[in-house]
């Protein structure tokens, strides 16, 4: 009788555990019990140092020159055909819902290839405010990606670098980076409000 209570208790608590994680994701749960906001992001404090980079006009810019408003980055090559394109359209449509307040950024993972023209034309056909960033400096852009936690694998063929097509968030107002493993246009955008309402 004892083994079946304890059994059933323990079936009840899977239940609601199995539930609750169906409505608030990992992340969330992990960020509520280790910062308070509750982000669908993974909420991190992790820091990009400011390395010079390239900007697709250019100019040199560090990630500190992006500190006035939020900026998502991902990581990519204008000759990529498998997830480059899903997470541009990505970026397109979440750009619709926040306009000029939040800043949108490429990190190309090809920068041989991915000249600040190229980047240039690639970007300003889906968003000219859309920013390309590149780092020539083989040594700087190893730690560039060792920071974003990124894994890149070069198979060889020109439009397929693989990587993980993660989409990465600094905030003014946080201190380290919020990673988006599976991007969420309607949970980021709440992620935005949540994190803009604090020390208001």
């Amino acid at each position: 009788m004892k083994n079946t209570i304890l059994w059933l208790a323990i079936s009840i608590s899977a239940l609601v555990l199995a539930i609750y994680l169906f409505y608030f994701p990992p992340n969330q749960f992990f960020n509520k019990l280790t910062s308070g906001l509750g982000l669908y992001g993974f909420q991190t404090e992790l820091k990009l140092s400011s390395y010079p980079m390239e900007n697709h006009q250019g100019d040199i810019r560090s990630w500190s020159n992006f500190s006035d408003k939020p900026l998502y980055i991902t990581t990519g090559f204008t000759a990529c055909r498998l997830t480059c394109p899903i997470t541009m359209k990505f970026y397109q449509k979440m750009a619709s819902h926040t306009g000029d307040k939040v800043k949108y950024a490429l990190f190309t993972i090809d920068p041989t290839s991915d000249t600040t023209a190229k980047l240039a034309t690639y970007l300003n056909g889906l968003n000219p405010d859309f920013i390309g960033l590149r780092i020539s400096n083989t040594v700087l852009f190893k730690k560039i990606i060792s920071e974003l936690q990124q894994g890149i694998y070069d198979t060889g063929e020109r439009d397929n670098i693989q990587h993980k097509s993660y989409i990465y968030l600094i905030h003014p107002k946080l201190s380290g980076l919020v990673i988006y493993t599976k991007p969420d246009i309607n949970l980021m955008i709440n992620d935005l409000e949540i994190i803009e309402r604090q020390n208001d």
